[in-house]
């Protein structure tokens, strides 16, 4: 790409912002950036103008140059609007999320409570880390449990295949000590 095509390139975008465009200008902007030959310092608007030249034109962007300025502010609230909208989706999505982990909180932990300090605490979102962690504790020594079971089973397997009662008791209390 020349220098005087990124040049006229760089004037168009700044004609853009002003509203100062042509419709035919405003094309020639998004085929450039739909090229894919976009230089490094300019990829910073691809971007923007890619989902400006994505959206379909209105009767009054056909009829020239009518309300550029108009145009590009509609296009620009229009693009507010949606991230708008989006971020208060997330935000909903997010609060259903936690009142929906509350209730189930509510349906799991219904009448669960810790005394601390001689006090009763029944709030089950202050005591649930303390829930969570009785519950990964109780995990763990139903895993210990479960590995000290394999080990006796295997210390009795070969107690059990020892043929010499001398030998066995020895063994035995080996592993006893």
């Amino acid at each position: 790409m020349h220098n005087v095509e990124i040049k006229t390139i760089e004037r168009l975008i700044d004609d853009f912002f002003s509203g100062d465009t042509t419709l035919a200008e405003e094309r020639r902007l998004y085929a450039f950036f739909r090229s894919g030959k976009v230089p490094r310092h300019l990829e910073k608007y691809s971007e923007l103008f890619l989902s400006f030249g994505s959206m379909p034109l209105t009767e009054a962007d056909t009829a020239g140059r009518v309300g550029r300025r108009s145009m590009l502010r509609r296009r620009l609230r229009m693009v507010v609007t949606t991230s708008v909208a989006v971020l208060l989706m997330v935000i909903g999505l997010t609060a259903l999320a936690d009142a929906t982990e509350d209730r189930m909180l509510a349906r799991v932990y219904a009448g669960s409570y810790v005394i601390e300090n001689g006090r009763r605490i029944d709030d089950l979102s202050t005591i649930r880390p303390e829930i969570e962690s009785a519950l990964k504790r109780a995990a763990g020594i139903e895993r210990q449990d479960k590995a000290d079971a394999v080990v006796q089973q295997v210390e009795a397997d070969v107690l059990n295949n020892i043929a010499d009662p001398a030998e066995r008791a020895r063994i035995k209390a080996i592993l006893n000590e």
